[in-house]
């Protein structure tokens, strides 16, 4: 199975980020592959092909981090890009309160995971809410340029309350990637 670890957003979140997305889409006509309203998601870990006697490890290393961590609230805010705006291969909307939050109960999930059998991510973490990302003969200083129109922090500024963890199971089609949340542990009110 093909797993990852996430913080899934609420629907009324969705609804209200896929507002503003929806203007984006209209502008920053490219070569882009959008991120479908209902995959939007905040990875925490991506764990790849997964050992069914692994499972059980996992979501015990969930349950544990959500008796650790509170809830929070969790501010999205302005539009960025990886590498970076000049050369948006990944359109992302970052994030600004409760950053601190969502880093903490990665740096821990990472620490643990390892102990599951999954190999440490070596690169810093940046929680994100992908958008987008550009596909082969993209012109990126044509969406570049459409970009950073919207790069205005206040352009899009959303909260949502973190309120679980969840493990996910992602299945690969032609028409793109489908979700379906597997396990999920709440963390403390």
């Amino acid at each position: 199975m093909r797993l990852f670890i996430a913080i899934n957003l609420p629907e009324q979140t969705k609804n209200l980020l896929a507002d503003k997305v929806s203007i984006l889409q209209r502008e920053i006509r490219g070569n882009l592959k959008w991120v479908e309203k209902n995959n939007w998601h905040l990875t925490l870990k991506f764990l790849g092909e997964t050992k069914e006697n692994q499972i059980k490890m996992i979501k015990k290393t969930i349950s544990t981090l959500a008796d650790k961590w509170q809830q929070a609230p969790l501010q999205f805010r302005g539009i960025a890009a990886f590498p970076h705006l000049n050369n948006p291969r990944v359109i992302f909307i970052g994030t600004e309160e409760g950053r601190d939050l969502v880093t903490g109960i990665q740096a821990d999930l990472e620490a643990e995971i390892v102990k599951c059998g999954f190999q440490a991510e070596n690169r810093p973490y940046h929680p994100h809410l992908t958008l987008a990302r550009s596909r082969r003969n993209t012109d990126m200083k044509k969406i570049a340029r459409k970009l950073k129109r919207y790069t205005d922090p206040n352009f899009i500024n959303i909260y949502m309350q973190v309120e679980k963890i969840s493990l996910m199971k992602s299945e690969l089609h032609p028409e793109g990637p489908v979700y379906e949340e597997l396990f999920s542990a709440y963390l403390q009110e």
